[in-house]
């Protein structure tokens, strides 16, 4: 119960890092009630103890097949099943995997040669019907005896894929598409004769890829239990060592609270923890025989504004409200400087980002005259709706919108993204993120702020970005999509749909025994390449 107390108070600013208000006396006390904490981790009798590592995840995955779901979560854990045509290193350059090559026969029709040798768990073949049976269910909507794909959007102008023998595939698009062999790194391929055979739901229960890992066993909501395979090629020789994974047992672990998380690993119950909040870091420091890595932002935060409310439909107090909010020092003190200052939502390590567009200054005087030149209405509250994720930033939204003489009070909601949009949504400011693990612009700004974005929640419309938007993708020259890019960003910045948040570090606890595990730009935790070090304990 304590342990609750403490979370529950972190997210409401009972204290600020940043401000030292958090004593070494609090962290040590904190610390003890981590350590007092249970959680049951007893592992069935298959698994080998003394070769198994445990990664916690916050939540169970939405599916088992690579079709079937938009969440990062789920991937995390089906990308150790599952092998797609193409992968990214950990500089995040597009690498063979499947393929063993692609080249372009027009500037709309791209040519896959598959790697020969390669076996699903079941010993099966992977042959190019395979390919094509999951870019089909992912690009067809109407695909007989399957649901429909969350994943079309990721796909969008792809419009045909067939094979060309056993081991060629041949993708056709809309339009001209530089970034086909990027997203095709985002989607596992399934075996088309075994899931054919065993139906959608059969899948679920026992699934089958080409990964270094197979299924082993689930208990939903508790755990997923894989185990390497041994006939596995062995993956790409652009991501060496070319081997079978060495640790025999990987077990995904449902733990929602990161304090429960941050028990197992101080235990020796868990090897590896994720996503881990910044203000937690210090905690997890105190655990011995435990490091810190970390990768770039690859995920941006920000609170959108809802344009449906008159008084924001006036680009001037929008404009407000950006300069209303110190992003700097609530990055400080609330997330212990972990995060880069953004000016639009564009991360600094994307494509085309201009680093010479600085972010909106704070500057309440700025904001004062903005809001009265726009006869701003001081008496009406404004609603701040946020996920728990989001809750620091939401609160640091209110205070200094509070500073300012605005009336404003925060919901906290339980889906990272609103039940309505428009004139009839109840928020005025939703703060949230929105993740790009492909660290292209398009795969924020299209859905997030052109007119047909499925995730424009402010309701922002720019018939120049719009415009902008289709020429990017349809270019091929590296130069002027950095052009295009550039643009885009001076259109986002100046309209302000949105208060321009932070980029966030993403951080990771590694036991000591751990090695060779190397956090990837793209969010993913591939194992197959790590290895587990026996340990006294």
């Amino acid at each position: 119960m304590l342990v609750r107390v403490a979370l529950r108070l972190r997210g409401r600013e009972t204290y600020r890092i940043g401000e030292q208000c958090l004593s070494i006396l609090f962290l040590e006390c904190l610390f003890f009630l981590i350590s007092l904490t249970a959680y049951a981790t007893e592992a069935p009798d298959t698994v080998d103890k003394n070769n198994r590592l445990v990664i916690c995840i916050q939540e169970d995955v939405e599916s088992m097949d690579p079709v079937s779901h938009r969440s990062r979560n789920t991937q995390i854990v089906l990308k150790n099943i599952f092998d797609s045509l193409t992968a990214r290193d950990v500089n995040n350059r597009v690498v063979p995997q499947l393929a063993s090559g692609w080249r372009n026969t027009s500037d709309t029709e791209w040519e896959f040669t598959l790697r020969k040798g390669v076996r699903f768990h079941n010993g099966d073949n992977l042959t190019a019907s395979d390919v094509v049976f999951t870019l089909n269910r992912v690009i067809n909507p109407s695909f007989t005896g399957f649901p429909s794909s969350p994943r079309k959007g990721l796909f969008v102008p792809v419009k045909e894929v067939h094979a060309m023998g056993d081991y060629t595939v041949v993708i056709k698009t809309a339009y001209p598409w530089p970034n086909l062999p990027l997203m095709l790194s985002l989607q596992e391929i399934v075996p088309e004769k075994h899931m054919k055979e065993a139906g959608y739901e059969g899948f679920n229960e026992k699934p089958i890829g080409t990964g270094p890992y197979k299924f082993a066993g689930r208990k939903k909501g508790v755990e997923i239990i894989l185990e390497s395979f041994n006939d596995y090629y062995g993956g790409p020789p652009e991501l060496p060592p070319v081997q079978a994974a060495p640790v025999k047992h990987l077990v995904f672990r449902v733990v929602p609270s990161y304090i429960e998380q941050i028990s197992m690993l101080k235990k020796g119950d868990c090897n590896i923890i994720f996503n881990i909040p910044s203000d937690l870091i210090p905690v997890v420091r105190m655990s011995k025989d435990v490091a810190i890595q970390s990768i770039p932002a690859t995920r941006s935060v920000f609170a959108e504004l809802n344009l449906s409310r008159p008084y924001l439909k006036d680009e001037r107090v929008r404009r407000a409200l950006n300069h209303a909010v110190d992003v700097e020092t609530i990055i400080k003190q609330k997330f212990m400087g972990k995060g880069q200052r953004l000016s639009t939502i564009f991360l600094p390590n994307t494509t085309g980002f201009d680093p010479g567009l600085a972010a909106y200054t704070y500057d309440p005087q700025t904001a004062k005259r903005l809001l009265i030149e726009a006869n701003f209405p001081y008496g009406q509250t404004i609603l701040i709706y946020t996920n728990q994720s989001e809750l620091l930033f939401a609160d640091g939204i209110s205070l200094y919108l509070t500073k300012l003489g605005i009336k404003n009070r925060v919901k906290v909601v339980r889906d990272a993204r609103p039940d309505m949009i428009g004139a009839n949504a109840p928020w005025d400011i939703f703060a949230g993120s929105w993740g790009n693990s492909t660290l292209d612009p398009v795969d924020i700004i299209d859905p997030k702020l052109t007119g047909r974005g499925s995730a424009n929640y402010s309701g922002f419309i720019s018939d120049e970005l719009d415009m902008i938007m289709e020429k990017v993708q349809k270019t091929m020259s590296p130069s002027l999509r950095k052009e295009y890019f550039e643009r885009v960003q001076r259109i986002i910045f100046d309209g302000a749909p949105m208060i321009f948040g932070y980029g966030p570090a993403e951080f990771y606890a590694v036991t000591s025994n751990v090695k060779n595990f190397h956090p990837s730009l793209s969010g993913m935790v591939e194992m197959h390449d790590v290895i587990l070090e026996e340990t006294e304990r």
